[in-house]
């Protein structure tokens, strides 16, 4: 055991990069909602950029360290302070046997990611770390961790130069723009529907949650309605139900869905996504395959970039 949970925060569970290969089974994806987050925090500790993390929604954890390790927090900014001294994101801090992490409060966007050098020690479940709340399978016992729950670190020796592991902080905004490219079932909209589609601001429901975020706004109406036989969904399909107001699906989505699909947020996009606030706006840019796929490079480079200068400090 290295960490005793005090107090579990709104939501925390264990998640990696997510589970892939079973949707054909009905095993949701999972994983970290912002993996941006996950894999900056991971990369600063020299880990694996897929190794399991925890994921706070809104309100963090207060831990009790039973072993010598090192922390990072990232993704959205969050009060937090070691043996009551304060932390930022983003940065790396040793922690030791009896010291104590007290995380509160975002002070924007939903997720934040506390990473431990060598990463979150839960068995693996089809490949993968990640908590499946539906399935109650994965991550720790399948569930949000509780009062009392008892984590363990996978091995893991002294980080060199700590001070000087630091990324830049995320400022997530109330108001984003999500790029989308055309999905699949397109040409069940009217040219008004795909127009409003792209022209409007939404307001973020506060029914979204890590299966999907729910917007409200206009409806959509359709051609004939909304219905289709069940299909594959890839994360960011923007479905529309019948309300004609659209759903983002997100990491806990359902392998397959019955409604069209009008569009789908790159991947780039999707750490956005994971911090979009209940009552915060979203609207939609429309771009090409091309421009998603230049953007997906971009976003990899930039992790590189971080990977070659933590790399040099060992």
């Amino acid at each position: 055991m290295a960490i005793k949970i005090v107090r579990p925060g709104a939501l925390t569970t264990v998640q990696d990069c997510g589970r892939f290969g079973y949707m054909h089974l009905g095993f949701s994806q999972c994983g970290a909602m912002d993996l941006r987050a996950l894999k900056t925090a991971n990369i600063l500790l020299s880990n694996d950029p897929g190794a399991a993390a925890l994921e706070m929604t809104v309100t963090g954890i207060a831990a009790l360290f039973t072993e010598n390790t090192a922390v990072c927090l990232a993704g959205a900014p969050m009060e937090a302070a070691i043996n009551g001294k304060p932390i930022e994101p983003g940065r790396v801090y040793e922690v030791f046997d009896g010291d104590v992490l007290i995380c509160g409060r975002v002070k924007s966007g939903v997720r934040s990611y506390l990473a431990v050098c060598g990463g979150i020690d839960v068995p693996e479940f089809l490949g993968s770390r990640s908590t499946d709340i539906k399935a109650r399978c994965g991550g720790f016992c399948g569930r949000a961790l509780k009062t009392g729950d008892e984590l363990s670190i996978l091995p893991h020796g002294r980080l060199k130069r700590v001070d000087e592991r630091r990324a830049e902080p995320v400022k997530p905004s109330r108001s984003i723009t999500l790029r989308a490219v055309s999905a699949a079932q397109e040409d069940m909209f009217t040219k008004d529907d795909i127009n409003l589609f792209y022209s409007q601001v939404y307001t973020v429901s506060p029914d979204s949650n890590r299966m999907g975020v729910r917007l409200s706004g206009e409806p959509l109406k359709g051609k004939n309605g909304m219905d289709i036989i069940s299909d594959g969904i890839a994360p960011g399909s923007v479905q529309v139900p019948e309300s004609g107001r659209p759903i983002i699906l997100a990491a806990d989505r359902q392998s397959t869905g019955g409604y069209a699909k009008i569009a789908s947020v790159i991947c780039a996009d999707l750490p956005l996504l994971a911090q979009a606030v209940p009552g915060g706006s979203i609207s939609f840019a429309h771009i090409g395959v091309k421009e998603a796929l230049l953007a997906a490079r971009c976003e990899n480079e930039k992790l590189m970039k971080l990977r070659e200068y933590i790399d040099a400090l060992e």
